[in-house]
């Protein structure tokens, strides 16, 4: 572990500020830092890399992220800040885990502010602020995300998968496959079987 220190402020000392990152945790009691499309790259390549070299390959990306952190411009406008108590970043940690858990089921807001005892309004407003999209727009992302894990990995028909994921109508889930991965679920299968 020192050795990996000494690597980030020895070697990379000139590209990576560990100063302005410190500066940049500190802006606030916490710190949210919206996923653009350089960050999101750098997470989706750590579920793709063999496990024989995975240690080493986490600390390049790593190194990635405190470059990307070293360039973040301070100075530029921030959005309004908004704080939430820690009692109600619990209760959407609650409502995430629960929706993640249940993700081939549809909850409307009320019923969840109702079970998990919270406002409506903070909830959408709380649970945006910490996951950054809404409850609808994230749980949807997320079921695409197991479908499509489903169409590599297994040999459900695509109505299967559809309805595994709690799309009752597989044309919606064609749909909402293609507006997220730009091709149909058939042809998204037999590409990634392919190649």
């Amino acid at each position: 572990m020192v050795l990996w220190r000494s690597t980030i402020a020895g070697r990379a000392g000139a590209s990576v500020c560990l100063e302005r990152i410190k500066k940049l945790s500190q802006m606030g009691d916490f710190t949210i830092i919206r996923a653009n499309p350089t960050i999101e790259y750098i997470f989706s390549e750590l579920y793709t890399v063999p496990e024989r070299i995975r240690q080493g390959y986490i600390r390049v990306k790593v190194l990635e992220l405190l470059l990307v952190f070293t360039g973040i411009d301070m100075g530029e406008e921030q959005p309004e800040h908004q704080y939430f108590s820690g009692n109600q970043i619990a209760a959407v940690k609650e409502i995430r885990a629960f929706l993640v858990e249940h993700y081939n089921e549809h909850y409307t807001i009320e019923y969840l502010a109702e079970h998990f005892e919270i406002s409506p309004t903070v909830m959408k407003k709380c649970f945006k602020g910490v996951y950054g999209d809404s409850i609808y727009s994230y749980m949807k992302q997320y079921r695409l995300q197991i479908s499509e894990r489903l169409l590599r990995e297994s040999q459900l028909t695509m109505g299967e998968i559809a309805a595994k994921v709690g799309y009752l109508n597989p044309n919606k889930f064609t749909s909402a496959f293609c507006a997220e991965y730009g091709m149909p679920p058939s042809v998204y299968r037999r590409k990634s079987l392919n190649g």
